[in-house]
């Protein structure tokens, strides 16, 4: 805003998309100079392009996400992992705190309380950056590092694929008879999943791991889904869930608990409402934690089942 007039606006999708600037254009040009952000795999803002199609800026980070190198003048804010930059603070906007690229550091500390007793070193730090491993983790919260496993092309790729093979309105009323070898879980197969991942309660969080000395957030869906009610549900990546067959893709108001909630880079199950929302692998352990750490929720799954026509 300036002078109570719009000068600047945002198209959302998944993620950013696109910016639209005020310009002085004389008519009969159009005053409006659009500007599309295209991504790496990390979610960082590597170029943007005009509506043509042709790149106008393009960006470079070291590895905490300093820019080490650009070429383009279009007035942009929103750089590393995608999070807006302050040019007057020289600090990025993470939600919680604020975040100094230059240092590696949050400028404020953590206010997350550990109360899981958790056994990772790294990350009782209360000012460290993404555990220290800003190339395959990131904070968008600034209160818990998760991973950076979704970057603008799957996240485009997953959204194709849910929208083009979405089952007609038709089929999604009979989701819960057998349709080509697998059903919806009714909601006590649900809950039996949930019961599952909450074994795993107390469990440290180790990237990659899948056992009880540690276990990530995707690693956790998997074997509750595996141990409870279906031993053939294949590993799933964050980025790649939209396309797993055993999962169903539905409306976040229609979620019950056992449903697989699905953030930027995270991913969890769904508790019902009040405290006990997500049940998730985090920084901090397997616990119950609150979804909005991870921002906006991005997609729900119902867990699919084998059955037999």
């Amino acid at each position: 805003m300036s002078c109570r007039s719009v000068t600047r606006s945002y198209a959302y999708g998944l993620e950013l998309i696109s910016e639209s600037q005020l310009t002085d254009a004389a008519p009969p040009a159009s005053p409006w100079m659009t500007s599309w952000y295209g991504y790496d795999g990390h979610g960082s803002v590597r170029y943007l392009t005009d509506s043509t199609g042709a790149v106008t800026d393009t960006y470079d980070y070291d590895a905490f996400g300093n820019l080490i190198a650009s070429t383009g003048s279009t007035p942009n804010l929103y750089l590393f992992a995608g999070e807006q930059f302050d040019p007057d603070l020289g600090l990025y906007y993470n939600r919680a705190r604020y975040l100094d690229t230059r240092l590696g550091r949050f400028w404020g500390m953590d206010t997350w309380e550990d109360e899981s007793q958790d056994f990772e070193p790294l990350s009782q730090h209360k000012y460290l950056y993404a555990n220290g491993d800003p190339v395959n983790k990131v904070d968008p919260s600034g209160n818990d590092a998760v991973d950076a496993l979704i970057g603008a092309i799957s996240s485009t790729l997953n959204s194709l694929a849910n929208i083009l093979f979405r089952p007609s309105s038709g089929v999604q009323a009979i989701m819960g008879a057998c349709n080509n070898g697998s059903r919806d879980c009714t909601q006590s197969e649900s809950a039996s999943v949930l019961a599952a991942a909450e074994k795993w309660t107390g469990t440290r969080y180790l990237y990659g791991g899948s056992s009880r000395r540690g276990i990530d957030c995707s690693h956790l869906v998997y074997q509750a889904i595996v141990n409870s009610v279906n031993p053939g549900y294949p590993y799933t990546s964050t980025s790649a869930m939209a396309a797993n067959p055993w999962l169903r893709s539905i409306p976040m108001s229609q979620m019950w608990p056992g449903d697989v909630m699905l953030f930027k880079g995270h991913t969890g199950f769904y508790g019902g409402t009040g405290t006990k929302t997500l049940f998730s692998a985090t920084s901090h352990g397997v616990r119950w934690a609150n979804p909005s750490s991870w921002g906006t929720q991005i997609a729900a799954f119902r867990v699919r089942v084998p059955c037999k026509n």
